[in-house]
């Protein structure tokens, strides 16, 4: 989902200043913040879409409604007629980060995430055999991970004493605001009664906005007062507010599923996502880089400086099964339980490192041609368990009451070295309930769940403050200044889902026998 790509090209507009600079004084300065987070088992919240939600993301070998699309497109065909779902997320998460250490205002006090406002998820879905198809069934759907697309932590902050001071995570993250979505086309096949086989294209679409500090500590004979940035780190004074946006619509990714009926009581699913245009190319943000000069240096005949910028992440393969044991009577559903393993893996694929791409420089960085910084990151492999069912109390020969519910546990996605605050990267647990309604040709749904990102205190933290001036980690009186990413961590997050399931050829027939009677 990061490690949010900010750079800050400060240019000095007077020769006279220039020359003062050594070589790569460029003020490149450089923190990194990869979108790829958004879109693993290990990041994003475990389940999308009301009904899977409330059933803990346990879905892979239920598959009947246009979720399918997501969790296994060989669902697709068991679902005869034509079928939309409409469905939303609204994810209120908390992640809060007490750091380490302190700076020249003291011990650094803990800070929380802004939590004021929820983060939605749409989800779309539709399906039809165009009423002729026997053993085919298309679909069309569009949605995104359901993950928390929004996080911002203070650039400044007030400590327990009343005194405003710098905020501790500026060097990571400020702001992350990111829109991911896949429209998707698939076909369902029925090979054989006890065997659907499925296939889908998606484009991966995304549109992000990112911001963060980077540290400018270059001691500048014309500028004694910046002096003080070489002394110590994390001085407010040296500080340039960064910000990328940009872009990307041309990736794709492929699905295939398989559903295998063991009787009526047994399915077993799977279900494969490849890699980001299947590994063989990265996904590539074009966009915008611009930069804030630090305040030591405002007024002094320098300006921001805007550059094109591309930022490329890698989504890895994602690997679902689920088994699945359910009754029914007469035709009807009456209670199922499903265990669900997702794998999402990271370790195929070379390039789990982000690359950041100036494309036009100026001359005296790179002598002018496009630069390209390797920024590794270094995700991990992640196990996600579901388990969860459903329970039908019918109500009328029509119409009846479904309560779900559901658990599920992720492991983490970073190592501690690697951990970050941009995205929950946490190992988690959490709980789930759904509710849904129906009736000929329609239901509405409900759900519920809370995700527990388990506390970690990482005391081997590899992330630095990047030198302003040279793109390597500050150093003060010869040493690495301290790691900012070491410290305690946590977090929470409720979802709060809603829903509507329309079968049109139920409902069709409805209306028609409606008006026979008249």
């Amino acid at each position: 989902m990061s490690d949010c790509v900010s750079v800050c090209f400060l240019r000095l507009r007077t020769a006279s200043v220039w020359s003062g600079l050594v070589p790569v004084a460029a003020g490149l300065a450089l923190t990194v913040c990869g979108l790829s987070s958004v879109h693993a088992g290990g990041f994003e919240i475990p389940a999308n879409g009301t009904e899977a939600l409330g059933r803990g993301g346990a879905f892979t070998a239920k598959a009947d409604t246009p979720l399918a699309l997501e969790y296994n497109v060989a669902g697709l065909a068991q679902q005869r007629g034509t079928h939309a779902l409409i469905d939303n997320n609204l994810v209120f998460s908390r992640y809060r980060f007490a750091r380490e250490g302190g700076d020249s205002y003291g011990a650094f006090p803990s800070v929380q995430a802004d939590a004021s406002r929820p983060f939605y998820a749409p989800w779309f879905g539709l399906t039809t055999d165009f009423g002729f198809f026997e053993r085919f069934t298309f679909a069309f759907g569009i949605y995104g991970p359901s993950s928390i697309g929004q996080r911002t932590f203070p650039m400044f902050v007030t400590d327990q004493n009343g005194m405003q001071r710098p905020g501790p995570t500026r060097y990571d993250i400020a702001t992350t605001d990111l829109l991911i979505f896949f429209p998707t086309v698939a076909v369902g096949f029925r090979a054989h009664k006890m065997l659907d086989l499925g296939f889908s294209v998606q484009q991966a679409s995304a549109q992000i906005k990112l911001a963060s500090a980077t540290y400018a500590p270059q001691s500048l004979p014309v500028f004694p007062d910046s002096a003080a940035c070489t002394k110590q780190a994390e001085v407010a004074g040296c500080d340039s507010v960064t910000r990328f946006s940009g872009t990307s619509y041309d990736n794709y990714l492929l699905q295939l599923g398989a559903l295998l009926h063991l009787g009526r009581s047994v399915d077993v699913g799977l279900n494969v996502r490849s890699a980001v245009n299947l590994g063989v190319h990265p996904m590539t943000i074009r966009g915008t880089v611009a930069a804030t000069e630090p305040l030591y240096l405002q007024g002094a005949g320098i300006g921001a400086e805007k550059m094109d910028g591309e930022f490329t992440v890698w989504l890895p393969w994602v690997f679902r099964a689920g088994v699945r044991y359910g009754q029914k009577l007469g035709g009807v559903q009456l209670f199922d339980i499903e265990f669900n393993a997702v794998y999402e893996a990271w370790s195929w694929l070379d390039g789990t490192d982000h690359y950041l791409t100036l494309k036009n420089p100026p001359p005296l960085v790179n002598r002018g041609e496009p630069l390209t910084l390797n920024l590794p990151h270094h995700y991990k492999d992640t196990i996600g368990l579901r388990l969860g069912g459903s329970l039908f109390m019918p109500m009328t020969a029509e119409s009846g009451v479904t309560m779900r519910m559901g658990g599920f546990y992720d492991s983490s996605a970073s190592a501690d070295q690697d951990l970050r605050l941009d995205f929950d990267t946490l190992a988690k647990l959490g709980i789930t309930a759904g509710l849904g309604f129906s009736m000929r040709g329609m239901e509405l749904n409900a759900a519920y769940s809370y995700q527990h990102s388990l506390t970690r205190t990482v005391t081997s933290g590899e992330l630095r403050i990047i030198d302003g001036t040279t793109g390597q980690p500050v150093r003060i009186n010869d040493q690495v200044a301290p790691a900012i990413n070491n410290g305690t961590y946590s977090g929470s997050t409720h979802v709060l889902s809603l829903g509507l399931l329309l079968r049109f050829d139920e409902w069709r027939a409805k209306k028609d026998s409606g008006s026979q009677g008249l």
